[in-house]
């Protein structure tokens, strides 16, 4: 079973939960600020529930509306 398949088991159940975020400092001008990676399963998973409820929700949205969209462009909007 692949981890694609398994995180759509584990979601689907109700057992999946996300684990901790890897903390690495980023050097900033003027300091340095914590960056918080995901782990490869959890990516896996944000991915599965996009692709589960994206295309129920773009049923509700009008047409017009180009914010985050599947197939929309800012640059579009002008």
């Amino acid at each position: 079973m692949s981890v694609k398949e398994k995180a759509e088991v584990n979601l689907s159940s109700g057992y999946y939960f996300l684990l901790p975020v890897k903390r690495v400092k980023i050097p900033k001008e003027g300091g340095t600020r914590l960056l918080g990676i995901p782990t490869v399963a959890d990516r896996i998973a944000h991915v599965v529930v996009k692709n589960r409820l994206e295309p129920e929700l773009e049923k509700h949205f009008h047409p017009d509306y180009y914010g985050y969209r599947p197939g929309k462009l800012a640059v579009e909007v002008v």
